[in-house]
């Protein structure tokens, strides 16, 4: 995966800002645009990017440049910590810094940017895109990794995404990975079939190996209990951010024992369960973390087989594969009604089939 120096970005930006602003308010303009670009990296490590999905407009006055319109705002709060207890309220908003370390909010811009530039450093977030606004001219940031939101921060749970992709389509999907291929009951090579008697743990610990190894700059770990009785499969923590992921895993299809007997089959109603479930380990660790931005991934590994009966040592290709394309419509789906809930990812292993 793609990893970025946030500091150096910083120091980047700082350069290329630093004369606009020292020509329109001299040393105060320099000393107020260094204030807003550590605030912004340090607003950007409280909030996702992922969550601003309109536009934040966060700005400095600069001292002795003059008289500014009065601006209504609808909060005040004594830190930046602060914000991410409301994150949902700034997905559209602006923010104005205050030297003594507090912040005002309001919802929605309607301000006159390049009117307030001509006594703040303005710093916009709009379309994924870092806009710095100085005395009515806009300077946009350079990107030097496409893809990346902002320069400010590395998009962790959007990293994640991407992980999770990766490994449907490079991992489970052939079952390139020694630890997923041990999960299948039968000779080895596996048809992939009949997967072996319980076989979470395992799916678990090859999910956790893959993404320990991609996603560096986290802390991935298996199990976790969110409160006394919610053990969540995987949880991954962001270093030195309020980024918190939690990852529950299903598997769809069915299981045999060492008597070659089916044990459990598990159908799509499974992975609404599963939806379920992760929603309410959400709502359980939301009161235990009140400062942490939690977004919840419902991972589901679907081994269906049509017609698939307990003495079948082999498949036609059109059974094998038919619940391939086959997505899952989730009721309710609490993608679309939650700010904190993933997509859910369906991973489809393909078995090995008879040649025709």
């Amino acid at each position: 995966m793609t990893h970025v120096d946030v500091e150096e970005m910083k120091r980047i930006v700082d350069g290329l800002y630093v004369h606009a602003a020292e020509e329109a308010f001299s040393t105060a303009g320099m000393d107020a645009l260094r204030f807003l670009l550590d605030k912004v990296a340090r607003i950007h490590q409280l909030l996702s990017t992922e969550v601003v999905s309109h536009s934040l407009a966060i700005f400095i006055k600069v001292e002795d440049s003059g008289s500014v319109d009065p601006i209504s705002f609808d909060a005040e709060f004594l830190e930046i910590e602060h914000l991410c207890q409301d994150y949902d309220k700034l997905t559209d908003g602006m923010i104005e810094l205050l030297r003594n370390g507090s912040v005002k909010y309001r919802r929605g811009i309607q301000s006159d940017l390049k009117k307030l530039s001509q006594h703040s450093i303005v710093y916009l977030y709009r379309d994924r895109n870092d806009i710095f606004v100085i005395n009515g001219s806009e300077y946009h940031a350079p990107k030097p990794i496409p893809g990346y939101p902002s320069v400010f921060a590395v998009p962790a749970f959007a990293e994640l995404r991407k992980a999770l992709e990766d490994y449907k389509r490079r991992v489970a999907r052939a079952c390139r990975c020694p630890i997923l291929a041990s999960c299948w009951h039968g000779s080895s090579p596996s048809k992939r079939l009949f997967f072996s008697n319980k076989p979470e743990a395992i799916l678990r610990r090859s999910l956790e190996y893959f993404l320990s190894i991609v996603l560096p700059g986290a802390d991935v770990r298996p199990e976790q209990v969110v409160d006394e009785s919610h053990p969540v499969d995987i949880r991954v923590n962001w270093i030195f951010t309020n980024r918190l992921a939690l990852v529950e895993l299903k598997w769809l299809g069915k299981s045999k024992n060492e008597q070659n007997k089916i044990t459990t089959e598990y159908t799509q109603s499974r992975a609404q369960e599963g939806a379920k479930q992760l929603a309410d380990y959400l709502d359980a660790n939301r009161p235990r973390a009140p400062l942490t931005e939690t977004r919840g991934y419902l991972v589901i590994i679907d081994a269906r087989r049509r017609g698939l009966r307990e003495a079948a040592e082999a498949i036609s290709h059109d059974d094998g594969f038919w619940y391939q394309s086959q997505e899952i419509e989730f009721d309710p789906d609490y993608a679309a009604v939650r700010n904190d809930f993933e997509r859910p990812i369906r991973m489809f292993v393909e078995p090995v089939c008879n040649a025709s």
